[in-house]
């Protein structure tokens, strides 16, 4: 097992001439970390699992699980890294950073990363509810934009499967709230139910652009959009009134107005235009 790992499941298999044995003892032993159970007993399907934990940097892991004497029985083990939130990646408004656990970010839509076995799959959760499944790359990495939330306290955990063993995630908690009402920031932008995500490229599918905006409640906002010639772009977005809830979300219908970055761009009535732009590439084909 590679070292930096937080916890694993370990599974130990008991099969007697390829048939599963139940009721058999294993005892497990581990240089470093800790095992959640000294021993414990197979079930019918000639499985049992511990818990590894608090393995950290000190190096390779070693776990031995032992079966007895009976040479007509063979004992396999299987483990299976747990998935981890390492982090999540704010793209908008003037700072753009990683936020840790327990951070606050005003992007509505941000992007999770984190481990977990290379190749493997993870399921994502938000308060309990699945968002997606996953597919780690071939070094266990992952990411995903979550689904647009604003102004409130979200919890985050991915569990894994191997076979029947459920691994999960730590919880990873976000809070998503405006820390600067005296500047509109846009929060999200929506192309036909594609995220934009600021600085990245997309491809262009017809359809309506959605702006998600930060403001004051009272306020209004002008809202708009240069085309990658920099000249306003054919989305009329206007100068709606920030509601109660100091989020607009409102979508106009656009027409594609060249390849290349788009800038879209937030400012209230009567002040000059912030520099907390969001931009974002779009290409036909």
């Amino acid at each position: 097992m590679n070292n930096g790992v937080d916890s694993a499941t370990v599974t130990a298999t008991v099969m007697n001439q390829g048939e599963p044995v139940g009721g058999e003892t294993v005892t497990w032993q581990t240089s470093p970390g800790a095992l959640s159970e000294a021993s414990t007993v197979t079930g019918a399907d000639g499985k049992t699992r511990v818990t590894l934990t608090d393995v950290g940097d000190k190096g390779d892991c070693v776990v031995v699980a032992t079966l007895g004497n009976d040479s007509h029985k063979e004992l396999k083990i299987n483990i299976l890294e747990a998935p981890r939130i390492t982090g999540v990646y704010d793209d908008v408004g003037e700072t753009q950073q990683d936020i840790q656990n327990y951070g606050t970010t005003d992007d509505m839509a941000p992007t999770l990363r984190g481990t977990a076995e290379a190749g493997g799959e993870v399921t994502l959760y938000r308060d309990g509810t699945s968002l997606a499944t996953l597919q780690a790359d071939d070094t266990g990495q992952w990411r995903y934009t979550v689904p647009v939330r604003y102004d409130g306290v979200y919890h985050y955990t991915v569990t894994t499967a191997d076979d029947e063993v459920h691994t999960a995630s730590e919880e990873f908690v976000l809070t998503i709230a405006n820390p600067h009402a005296s500047t509109p920031i846009v929060g999200a932008m929506v192309q036909n139910g594609t995220f934009l995500d600021n600085g990245e490229s997309k491809t262009y599918t017809s359809g309506g652009l959605k702006y998600y905006v930060w403001g004051e409640p009272g306020r209004r906002v002008t809202l708009g959009l240069r085309n990658p010639a920099g000249k306003v772009s054919n989305a009329n977005f206007g100068s709606p009134t920030v509601p109660d809830r100091g989020v607009i979300a409102i979508t106009r219908k656009f027409y594609f107005d060249g390849d290349g970055e788009y800038t879209a761009y937030a400012h209230y009535v009567g002040e000059s235009e912030s520099d907390a732009t969001y931009k974002f590439t779009l290409t036909k084909s």
